[in-house]
């Protein structure tokens, strides 16, 4: 079965090779995690403002999506092989996508609980995601347009 995302996977290591990176497994793994994480990020701002805009049916939507790259961002992560685990980039990425993942669901009517946290969870994951900045390439930061 073919995972999805693999041909992005590859042109990043592509990419990264150019730049003449030493790459790992776990170094991809880590770098597509980043990457679910930053467009997680991205999306549950949008569906943040979007609620604040009074669409709450829209945001819900679009918080939806946040969640499931969020949620890829975890898989992912869990991937990683268990020594790797302890470098602190790994550590930071699981952090962000903890807390964007609850950014995302503060949208949602499912967990009425966190409702209002969005803004403080996504500040948080910003924060949090700058300390794997300092363990990975930039261009994991990137995310596609679309």
């Amino acid at each position: 079965m073919r995972r999805p995302g693999a041909a992005a996977g590859v042109l990043l290591a592509l990419t990264l090779v150019g730049c003449g990176v030493p790459l790992t497994n776990d170094d991809l793994l880590l770098c597509n995690a980043a990457r679910f994480v930053t467009a997680s990020i991205a999306g549950t701002q949008n569906a943040l403002a979007i609620r604040a805009a009074g669409r709450p049916d829209e945001a819900a939507e679009r918080a939806v999506q946040a969640l499931g790259l969020a949620e890829g961002a975890a898989r992912t992560l869990h991937e990683v092989d268990q020594a790797a685990q302890a470098d602190i980039a790994w550590v930071a990425l699981l952090t962000a996508y903890e807390h964007a993942a609850q950014a995302a669901r503060s949208l949602l009517p499912d967990f009425p609980n966190l409702r209002g946290s969005g803004d403080e969870a996504i500040a948080a994951a910003r924060d949090v995601l700058d300390e794997a900045r300092l363990g990975l390439p930039p261009s994991c930061f990137v995310v596609p347009p679309g």
